[in-house]
């Protein structure tokens, strides 16, 4: 689901990350591969996934990320759906010398990413298509991508926010990266609730191997409280 690039986004709108890359649904998924169009073992949950994303008005993600070199790292993802376009609120906190502090604050409307360089700045703006979709927000995009195998296998049910929800774990594989993990999708709706990921990934360079675990929680769906801040007007 998200995807961030650790030191500059373009037009010289920096903001350095406390950790590499951070991606949602499963941290670090996305530095499987590029567009759309991997194969996928039956059965799978994907068909209904952005199918029902997109039929919620408003949803939030919050994300708990363990193995990067900073520490834990929280975060939340809050996703306002108006017209047929998505509007994103991204925070993310990491661990700092004096507790946590937020890592980065960011708006994703459309091909437009807004930054805010600290908690009193202003956002700064640019137009990105590449780096608004790197920011994932639905989870089957990181599976149905070009060059990536994917196998889902039925898992057992487990009650999430109140709801019972079906599992799948599954495997992903492509060159320089491997996953596992289990996702839950409410079977009513075809809602994503959880989705559990472990992340090995090799570096091609240096030949270093990074493990990232990710809990992604989905609630809130259709909550007419949920708000996004004001970013500039392009």
């Amino acid at each position: 689901m998200i995807i961030l690039p650790s030191k500059q986004y373009d037009r010289g709108v920096r903001r350095r990350t406390l950790i590499g890359r951070i991606l949602g649904t499963g941290v670090a998924l996305s530095t499987l591969a590029g567009a759309a169009g991997a194969s996928a073992a039956s059965p799978s949950p994907l068909p209904g996934l952005s199918r029902a994303l997109n039929n919620a008005s408003s949803y939030q993600v919050d994300l708990t990320i363990t193995g990067a070199s900073s520490g834990v790292v929280t975060g939340t993802v809050v996703v306002l759906r108006h017209n047929g376009k998505n509007r994103a609120h991204l925070i993310l906190n990491a661990p700092s010398g004096s507790g946590t502090a937020t890592s980065l604050d960011a708006v994703i409307v459309g091909s437009r990413v807004c930054i805010k360089q600290s908690p009193a700045a202003p956002y700064q703006c640019v137009t990105s298509p590449a780096v608004a979709a790197e920011i994932n927000l639905d989870p089957s995009n990181t599976f149905q991508r070009a060059g990536v195998s994917t196998a889902f296998t039925p898992a057992g049910s487990k009650i999430i926010l109140g709801t019972l929800c079906n599992g799948y774990t599954f495997t992903i594989a492509s060159k320089g990266a491997r996953a596992h993990g289990t996702l839950y999708v409410n079977p009513t709706n075809g809602r994503p609730r959880e989705e559990d990921v472990t992340t090995i990934a090799t570096s091609s360079t240096t030949g270093k191997t990074t493990t990232l675990k990710t809990m992604a929680l989905w609630s809130r769906y259709d909550d007419p409280t949920l708000t996004i801040p004001t970013v500039p007007a392009s």
